[in-house]
């Protein structure tokens, strides 16, 4: 076993862990060092940050404004240096250990070693660059990394776990991606995952930086892995799915509004919300289609979306471009007619049975593009009813009308506008059919010519 642990708190905070039992790794695998018999073996600063941890060594931790690690100290002077982007995105990672230097840099999907490019990761694995040969992992339920492949089949690593997240046993130890898909730290014996948000201790199954969202759950320690439950939950990167007790999704950044009795779903949902209309998201960025479907399988089949998915309007994190653009290199991308009649993209998660979590921005696709006029789009000449959408049915309703104008119908028995913004104008009108069969009806005013709708304005919900 990986230890016989009996672990001494401060409040929510680690002070002092002692070890029973003896030297207990197995096969590459990693244990619990317990290097020092003494209270206040670990120290945090005020923000609750790990800044000491004498078991292994670790002498000062410092941290940035975003309460990331920026340096680690070693009593033998060895250090750990970590580079980010403004964001929180990891750049660079500078191991000195000894008289050696070591050089991680990451730029997007391309891992650098001591500035030689080593490695290119993929959705499914990664390529090696210095024979160009893929690699391909083979995960189990929770997306832990257990068997690394090369193209013909041949196995290269075998990885077992602990249910925190520990290495059990590792044969043929080649690349650091293990528990959860997560980059493993072992040099100097820091043991670290990279969870993005936080850095994690699997060998004692705690975080060393306080969960931003921790005042939502007052009954479980802010350094706790998955509350206490690795077996059936994994940690998200921290932008995820929710579903409460209502059966209502939301989407959740962390440090976000993530209310009490919320069950983690995923990444990924598809959610029904008309006879044949489900929204298909990837992470905060979904797909109106008429089935449910694998989001990343349309975008990867998409130019369109990839554009709207990675470009600069995308409200998708730099974390989550990243790896959406490394599942697409190694997916390819190409432009075959897809049996999907998708016709309109979300960038950001909409009203979802709670607070608003972002901006909803949509755009016409595929066939529906040929039918709309581009520049019919609502001149803003003001509003005579509320246009603000209540919940995911009103909000759905008025985006599709919104992208197609055209779809409503002219209310013949109202008499054209005398409003002198809409002078002569014809009240117009869509309705939308729910799931549970209500209708929601939309109002709206078009300047006609002839039979061209030519302009619209004056949105609301009758």
């Amino acid at each position: 076993m990986i230890g016989n642990l009996t672990m001494k708190l401060t409040g929510n905070q680690l002070n002092r862990v002692d070890d029973a039992s003896t030297a207990s790794a197995y096969g590459g695998g990693f244990e619990f060092k317990d290097a020092v018999k003494q209270d206040n073996e670990y120290a945090y600063d005020a923000n609750g940050n790990l800044t000491q941890d004498l078991n292994k060594g670790i002498e000062d931790i410092q941290y940035n404004c975003l309460n990331l690690p920026r340096l680690v100290k070693f009593k033998d002077q060895s250090t750990i240096t970590y580079t980010y982007a403004a964001d929180g995105t990891k750049l660079r990672v500078e191991h000195k250990i000894g008289s050696s230097t070591t050089r991680t840099t990451y730029c997007s999907n391309v891992i650098y070693e001591d500035g030689t490019a080593k490695c290119l990761l993929t959705e499914e694995g990664y390529v090696s660059l210095d024979d160009r040969e893929y690699h391909y992992y083979l995960k189990d339920h929770q997306g832990n990394n257990r068997v690394l492949v090369n193209k013909n089949g041949g196995v290269e690593e075998i990885n077992h776990y602990y249910p925190f997240g520990g290495v059990f046993a590792s044969e043929e130890n080649v690349q650091p991606y293990k528990y959860n898909g997560k980059e493993l730290n072992a040099k100097k014996g820091l043991n670290w995952y990279d969870y993005g948000a936080r850095q994690y201790d699997a060998a004692l199954g705690i975080f060393t930086t306080v969960d931003p969202s921790s005042e939502k759950y007052y009954p479980t320690s802010p350094y706790v892995y998955c509350g206490g439950d690795p077996i059936n939950r994994i940690d998200p990167t921290g932008a995820d799915w929710y579903k409460d007790s209502d059966g209502n999704y939301h989407w959740a950044e962390r440090g976000g509004y993530i209310a009490e009795g919320w069950t983690w779903v995923g990444s990924s949902v598809s959610i029904e919300i008309s006879k044949n209309r489900y929204v298909n998201y990837y992470e905060n960025g979904g797909i109106v289609a008429n089935k449910p479907v694998n989001t990343f399988d349309l975008i990867a089949s998409s130019p369109k979306l990839q554009n709207l998915f990675l470009g600069e309007n995308s409200l998708l994190s730099e974390a989550s471009k990243s790896r959406l653009f490394n599942g697409l290199v190694a997916r390819g991308t190409d432009a075959i007619a897809r049996p999907i009649g998708e016709f309109l993209v979300w960038n950001g998660a909409g009203e979802l049975g709670g607070p608003l979590l972002g901006k909803a921005i949509g755009w016409i696709l595929g066939r529906v593009m040929t039918k709309v006029n581009p520049l019919l789009r609502p001149l803003g000449l003001g509003n005579t009813g509320r246009f603000i959408s209540r919940n995911l049915t009103e909000k759905l309703a008025m985006q599709e009308i919104l992208a197609n104008p055209a779809a409503g119908e002219i209310i013949e028995r109202m008499e054209p506008i005398n409003d002198p913004r809409w002078l002569g104008w014809r009240k117009m009108q869509y309705v939308h059919t729910g799931l549970d069969g209500n209708k929601t009806v939309i109002h709206y005013v078009g300047k006609w010519e002839g039979d061209v709708l030519k302009a619209v304005d004056d949105f609301k919900f009758k």
